[in-house]
């Protein structure tokens, strides 16, 4: 099941409207909505996925009533150290979290990413 969805049935579950579920936790509207979606509007009009920060993740976890480890995880994060100075048996490098963020999209947004990588370098 997608993050979007497993958060709409939390809070659905929880009894919250999309605007109560935002107003509790201290998360915008528009961004609630964007992490249920799964798009949110970016870069001149394309649509991107979103990319919560683990603060953000932490206000949901917290106004769902749900643990914080189970938020990451349905975010498709692995959860970072649980205290201060604790360190993860092995951290993700930039390349590994790119690469799956890049095999979540559908075929033709990695078209276009594709497109804009060539661009990119093309310039570089």
């Amino acid at each position: 099941m997608d993050f979007g969805r497993w958060l709409a049935e939390r809070r659905e579950t929880q009894g919250l409207s999309l605007e109560e579920a935002a107003t509790k936790s201290e998360v915008p509207e528009d961004a609630w909505r964007d992490l249920e979606s799964g798009l949110k509007e970016s870069f001149g009009g394309i649509k991107v996925l979103p990319n919560p920060s683990t603060a953000v993740l932490e206000k949901v976890a917290e106004c769902l009533d749900v643990p914080v480890a189970e938020v990451i995880g349905h975010a498709g994060r692995r959860p970072g150290p649980a205290r201060p100075g604790a360190q993860t048996a092995e951290p993700e490098d930039d390349r590994t979290v790119l690469i799956r963020k890049i095999a979540r999209l559908n075929h033709r947004d990695r078209q276009l990413l594709d497109r804009l990588v060539e661009a990119m370098l093309e310039e570089g």
